[in-house]
């Protein structure tokens, strides 16, 4: 018998198949935004522009020395109401960000926020350079797990979230409009 593909499933001619289906939560943004002061000497202004994707920015002091690096902006609370038998497949994080100069801002390190509020223990980020136009940079996908184990508990938790922090050389200063999540899953 011959192996087929039929919406997603894969099985035998004339037998049937029970599958479970792929769904995707989100795009979802942070109701709640914050600066974590314990590491690093940049900080964030307006941070609350973030939660949404509406062309007004979160932005950091510029760098005082080179290179230099900002605080993590942490962005957690996306409002997950993923159902309690599902099984978590992937997370998709978003940026929307820009460069403020001609100077070199980039991420240094995009880290998962799991639901008890400590961060994830592999950090994402390409160190790309922001460009001085809108940009949207995606770590992660619908199979990264972001080597944690996660149940739609975790998910849905208010701590659940993300934190990025920026690498500035020279007078650089970064620009971020938003951050969203998206959570796929199987049912």
């Amino acid at each position: 018998m011959a192996n087929i593909l039929f919406f997603g499933r894969v099985g035998m001619l004339g037998k049937s198949l029970s599958t479970k289906r792929r769904h995707i939560s989100g795009p979802r943004y942070p109701n709640t935004v914050s600066i974590d002061t314990s590491v690093y000497t940049i900080t964030w202004n307006n941070i609350d522009n973030i939660k949404n994707n509406d062309g007004i920015y979160s932005d950091s002091d510029p760098s005082a020395s080179d290179p230099n690096s900002t605080r993590y902006l942490k962005a957690t609370n996306f409002g997950f109401s993923i159902p309690n038998s599902a099984t978590i497949k992937g997370i998709l994080v978003e940026l929307g960000v820009k460069s403020g100069n001609a100077v070199e801002a980039r991420e240094a390190s995009v880290v998962i926020i799991k639901f008890d509020g400590s961060y994830g223990s592999t950090p994402k980020g390409g160190f790309v350079p922001w460009p001085q136009t809108d940009m949207v940079l995606s770590f992660g996908g619908s199979t990264d797990l972001w080597s944690e184990t996660w149940t739609p508990a975790r998910i849905n938790d208010a701590d659940f979230g993300v934190a990025i922090r920026c690498l500035l050389y020279l007078t650089a200063y970064a620009l971020i409009e938003f951050i969203r999540i998206r959570v796929y899953y199987s049912l």
